[in-house]
């Protein structure tokens, strides 16, 4: 009788898989180094990028330098310079610098669960951010606002202006500020001191940002308390950003909770300050 291998010794068994073709974790994507050379060159070329788009803008009114700037025009350049530096940065500083795809850094696709996810906990936030900014609005009495800083803010509106504000600050710059704060900062802080650390060392730094420039951009009508609301609505998207990510494993996760966060709040501020009925097509 001839002697036959057993059933066991048969199974077929595949090799370990070579650590050196797992894709990368996110949070061990990045190096100390990788960070300060992608934030820095940042910080760099936005501010040089938007001083030179803003020496280009012609002066609507010269004899009278309060009406002088288009505002509208002004918030819709610093945007495309803000998503063109952040993503142009992210992507040849970090990704291609260290040949690796968007999918290393979370930007995978979300199944329909994932979405819904995500849907829901954007209207969670865009819900706990009102009614905090609004309600401190109204309990503290703080006026966001006057007469002539709204028609400042509005200037230069128009049906086409507003379509590509909605397009670029509702859409596109939430694309561009996820990937670098929570794909690139969240991750780099997460993967070096731990998820709480990550949690709120980048809500805090966002929180910094959205208090110094978002409605700066609309020719300062914030105060100092304003200001203060402005960081706090900040940490708020952060923390729910966070969590749609870590729920859906994806940065599509926390794309869609910003999106429904600045849609919705350009939504109701040109909502509640736009005479429609004046506005031009262009």
């Amino acid at each position: 009788m001839d002697n036959k291998p057993s059933g066991r010794g048969n199974v077929a068994t595949s090799d370990p898989t070579d650590p050196e073709e797992e894709p990368s974790r996110p949070e061990k994507l990045w190096s100390g180094s990788d960070l300060l050379l992608i934030t820095s060159t940042i910080i760099f070329t936005f501010f040089i990028g938007l001083a030179l788009t803003s020496s280009l803008m012609t002066q609507k009114v010269p004899n009278h330098p309060e009406q002088a700037i288009d505002t509208v025009s002004f918030t819709i350049t610093a945007s495309i310079v803000e998503f063109i530096v952040l993503v142009g940065c992210v992507y040849l500083l970090g990704l291609r610098r260290k040949a690796v795809n968007w999918d290393a850094m979370g930007v995978r696709p979300l199944v329909t669960i994932g979405v819904l996810t995500a849907l829901g906990i954007g209207v969670l936030e865009f819900a706990v951010e009102n009614a905090i900014t609004y309600g401190s609005q109204a309990l503290f009495q703080i006026n966001d606002t006057n007469a002539q800083a709204q028609s400042s803010a509005l200037q230069g509106l128009s049906w086409v202006n507003l379509v590509i504000l909605a397009a670029i600050t509702g859409l596109a710059l939430p694309f561009a500020e996820e990937v670098f704060f929570r794909g690139v900062l969240y991750n780099y802080l997460k993967g070096h001191w731990g998820i709480w650390v990550g949690i709120v060392v980048s809500a805090l730094v966002y929180a910094l940002i959205s208090a110094g420039f978002f409605l700066d951009t609309l020719n300062g009508i914030a105060g100092l308390p304003m200001d203060i609301l402005n960081g706090v609505a900040g940490i708020v998207l952060s923390l729910f950003a966070i969590w749609a990510y870590e729920r859906t494993k994806s940065l599509w996760g926390a794309i869609i909770v910003h999106v429904i966060s600045s849609m919705g709040s350009l939504i109701i501020f040109y909502a509640l300050s736009t005479p429609w009925q004046h506005l031009p097509i262009l």
